[in-house]
């Protein structure tokens, strides 16, 4: 500033002037930072309807399940693959998904999955057969999958490292309101109206969802071309990542634990403690809060102990409920009715728990430990997640009846917390 007295004071109105200048810079600054702002605040809403979006096509359906098998003349595990089914259809395209974000854009390949997902919840709600609800729920599940990794591959263009994993953990609480909302809804539907009225309600989701798509400007990079051996090649090379691999596959594990609890759930509530559909409901406003509360756990305390410790924790908390809930089965028939229905209640949204604290930082770990680019690696993780639980869905099916679910549970939880060891055997050796 010593050089501007040196002028005459007739230039005062300059030094004025250029202030004047500076200060309208500095507030459309302020202004821009609003926007930006405003504007990551629609991404996150939207992102979340997506993840809601896609969960509430299996919880809102859920509680339907004997009801489809009685109207429809199927048998139980026929019902049963239909969970199975839109798992594996999530899964199989995922990375395909993630190549359409690349080569397309955001945009045209979220549309593509909208389109794709209202088609097949309209094609639902007038199905009469097995093979149109089976074939329908495998299109529905691809459309589900497509939204979903598109939902996080557009929150990887604007976080990463623990700002990532706070915001993945507002995506696990959209996560919790298809768990605890769509299956008390859809207890509802199925008790006082019709479970197919579903369908119609996750196809209004997906018209909204597009709608506001269309409103914002999304981040994100678009690429031409086919999928190359460049792009094969990288897949690869994330895969070979343990980094990546190891919390992929916990976050995955986790996620095929809760699809199994699910899937035996409806008919574990009514055969093994015969209550009600309502209560089937209620409890699932139970599972809701407490994957909230995890999530909200997750979210206050990442920032001060890290992504890695919480998933500690998380498979900790798994690997006690697994275990405990196959102690628990295996003395079923000698237990008091009210302690092993209080046992599984409490054991189940234990599991939830830890699935909550696991899920959001397994996918922030893997992305995040990836230098290649992020919607290939959200991709690949979603693809990793979504096969195991898709596998999870078929190894269930049946498994109800024969109570074998307990040990596939037990299993998986065994493994989560295994892989955290391998983790941290590898950062003894980094070190």
């Amino acid at each position: 500033m010593e050089f501007l007295k040196r002028f005459p004071a007739n230039s005062v109105s300059f030094t004025s002037l250029l202030a004047h200048l500076l200060g309208l810079i500095s507030d459309s600054n302020n202004m821009g930072h609003k926007m930006l702002s405003q504007s990551n605040r629609f991404v996150i809403i939207l992102s979340c309807t997506l993840v809601l979006m896609a969960q509430m096509a299996t919880t809102l359906y859920l509680p339907a399940l004997p009801q489809v098998a009685s109207e429809l003349a199927i048998s139980r595990h026929h019902a049963e693959l239909s969970i199975s089914f839109f798992v594996i259809g999530a899964a199989l395209p995922v990375i395909y998904w993630g190549h359409a974000a690349e080569k397309y854009g955001r945009k045209c390949s979220l549309a593509m999955a909208l389109l794709v997902f209202m088609t097949a919840s309209l094609a639902l709600y007038f199905t009469q057969s097995l093979e149109s609800l089976l074939i329908a729920r495998v299109i529905q599940g691809i459309g589900a999958g497509g939204a979903a990794i598109i939902a996080r591959i557009i929150v990887r263009d604007y976080w990463n490292g623990d700002a990532l994993t706070q915001k993945l953990s507002l995506l696990s609480m959209a996560f919790i309101a298809a768990l605890g909302i769509g299956q008390f809804i859809g207890s509802l539907l199925t008790q006082y109206s019709d479970w197919r009225i579903g369908f119609l309600l996750l196809a209004s989701i997906a018209v909204i969802s597009l709608f506001a798509m269309t409103r914002l400007q999304l981040q994100g990079p678009v690429q031409s071309g086919q999928l190359t051996p460049k792009s094969r090649a990288s897949y690869v090379q994330i895969v070979k990542d343990r980094g990546f691999l190891i919390p992929c596959m916990q976050g995955g594990l986790g996620f095929a634990t809760i699809v199994i609890l699910q899937e035996v759930s409806p008919f574990i509530f009514d055969h093994d403690l015969q209550l009600s559909g309502q209560m089937f409901g209620f409890f699932g406003l139970a599972i809701g809060m407490t994957y909230f509360l995890g999530s909200l756990y997750v979210k206050r305390t990442v920032t001060q102990v890290g992504s890695q410790q919480l998933m500690y924790r998380g498979a900790y908390i798994i690997l006690m409920g697994a275990l405990l809930m196959l102690t628990i089965w295996l003395f079923s028939e000698s237990l008091q009715r009210q302690i092993l229905i209080g046992s599984y209640l409490i054991l189940y949204l234990l599991i939830i728990f830890g699935q909550a604290v696991i899920f959001p930082n397994s996918m922030s770990l893997a992305a995040s430990s990836s230098s290649h680019s992020g919607a290939h690696s959200i991709a690949l993780c979603g693809f990793l997640q979504q096969s195991m639980a898709g596998l999870a869905a078929a190894l269930a099916v049946g498994a109800g009846h024969s109570h074998s679910w307990t040990y596939w549970v037990a299993m998986m939880g065994i493994v989560i917390f295994s892989l955290g060891f391998t983790k941290r055997e590898q950062k003894a050796c980094l070190n």
